[in-house]
């Protein structure tokens, strides 16, 4: 259904059956629905329902709360907030870094990790376990300003950068850099993807990102399940036609792909829905 007839069904329906709709209809369903023309839409739309998106305070203080629950060994690793209690090492990702990372210390390079849009560190605490086998590296993490005082504080293990300029002029080489679950939350995913394909970082790797199998890209409200945290977001499903041309027209070769470890519940309309695996890609600037 297009934006037009939204506005013009909203004329006739009265007010209290869109509440009826969003409580009843809306409250069971949790996935990425929605079809907006731009960010600012989306984010109306997340007002009108009364949500302030991923930066609410109370998520920040969650993934703290679990963050450090992990770093005290109460608990083996958190995703999104969530504690678990059993090893689940992400393997197809831990591969790639494996590979590149000895790629890099046959060369004689430091090796540094850039985790943009890491949250606090999940996939670090998650994988420490053979990262930290490996070989020495660093591992970094640039995120939004109330992450980074947090991590800056509170989480040792991890350096933390407000932007990759700061991350550069503190005299760090441009290794890896490692985009997981992030590219979609951003309010103009291909224009921060050309800003930071702009860095020339020599690995550049994907991780549980939602590539779209249409040439266009789809921007989605995505409806998080309240047992994880009380909260939905604007979220993007990528044209991977689109993804990967740009890093192909930017010097880069893609050396492998995998399906990695989310889906997704995404809403086509009204009726019908599919659930979409996230995606891993490994690409390689060209010298």
């Amino acid at each position: 259904m297009n934006v037009i007839m939204k506005k013009i069904l909203k004329l006739f329906i009265p007010p209290i059956l869109l509440k009826i709709y969003r409580l009843v209809v809306r409250g069971r369903f949790y996935g990425i629905a929605g079809n907006y023309s731009g960010w600012a839409e989306a984010e109306k739309h997340l007002k009108d329902i009364g949500y302030e998106g991923y930066s609410k305070p109370e998520i920040v203080s969650q993934v703290l709360e679990s963050i450090q629950a992990v770093r005290c060994g109460k608990a083996t690793f958190e995703r999104d907030g969530v504690l678990f209690n059993k090893s689940e090492y992400n393997y197809p990702l831990l591969a790639v870094l494996f590979r590149v990372m000895l790629h890099c210390k046959q060369k004689n390079e430091n090796i540094n990790v850039l985790d943009f849009g890491g949250s606090l560190g999940s996939t670090f605490f998650q994988n420490k376990e053979y990262l930290r086998d490996l070989m020495p590296f660093e591992w970094h993490i640039c995120e939004q300003p109330h992450f980074i005082e947090i991590g800056q504080r509170e989480i040792p293990e991890i350096k933390f950068h407000k932007d990759i300029r700061s991350y550069l002029g503190e005299g760090y080489s441009c290794d890896i850099l490692l985009l997981s679950g992030v590219l979609q939350y951003f309010d103009d995913p291909m224009k921060w993807l050309a800003d930071l394909l702009s860095y020339s970082f020599r690995y550049i790797v994907f991780d549980r990102t939602f590539f779209y199998s249409k040439d266009h890209n789809r921007l989605g409200i995505q409806y998080i399940q309240p047992t994880i945290y009380d909260a939905c977001y604007p979220a993007w499903l990528l044209s991977q036609r689109k993804v990967y041309n740009l890093m192909e027209k930017e010097g880069y070769s893609l050396m492998d792909e995998w399906e990695s470890i989310d889906r997704i519940n995404v809403k086509s309309n009204w009726f019908s829905h599919e659930i979409i695996p996230s995606k891993g890609a490994l690409f390689m600037k060209s010298i």
